[in-house]
């Protein structure tokens, strides 16, 4: 399974290094392999991506045009790793978005909040979760998010507040 996972992702990181030209032969070259032409450059990665191409068929056009690549000693996959290929290429963006946010949030979670702070004075909390801080009083961010009544717009301001301190500022 690990070596169908790197050969996946050798697969989709080599596809975005080759540059597709919206030029007549690589038309003749997508056409010969069942492909929609293209009416502008782009990567072989991005045009997986689109809804009308698979990577089966690419990988034809590409086995047709001669092109090699070293690491790949051929463009033909399994079914099923071809279709693994299309998911990596058409969901990576997304991924990868998903993952920042997992990487702020695990960041965010072991910011420390100082004992020292003042909760009751901080003008742009809600009551409520001003009341909930000073009663629960957490100690990261990550349990003052975690605490019912304590909503996003709250932890943010909480977030402004903890900087300003870092960084010297008055409230």
């Amino acid at each position: 399974m690990l070596a169908e996972t790197e050969q996946v992702s050798r697969i989709v990181d080599k596809l975005s290094g080759i540059y597709l030209s919206a030029n007549g032969q690589t038309g003749d070259l997508l056409a010969r392999a069942g492909l929609p032409v293209i009416n502008r450059s782009m990567t072989a990665l991005e045009y997986v991506r689109r809804q009308d191409v698979t990577y089966s068929r690419l990988a034809r056009a590409l086995t047709l045009g001669g092109i090699r690549v070293p690491g790949v000693d051929s463009w033909e996959l399994p079914e099923r790793l071809a279709t693994r290929v299309e998911v990596e290429a058409r969901y990576a963006a997304y991924i990868e978005k998903e993952l920042a946010q997992v990487e702020r949030a695990r960041r965010l979670e072991s910011r420390r909040i100082p004992e020292y702070v003042d909760f009751s004075v901080l003008p742009s909390l809600r009551i409520e979760a001003r009341e909930k801080l000073e009663r629960f009083r957490p100690a990261t961010v990550g349990q003052a998010s975690r605490i019912a009544g304590v909503t996003p717009g709250d932890v943010a301001v909480l977030l402004v507040h903890l900087e300003r301190l870092e960084n010297g500022v008055p409230r």
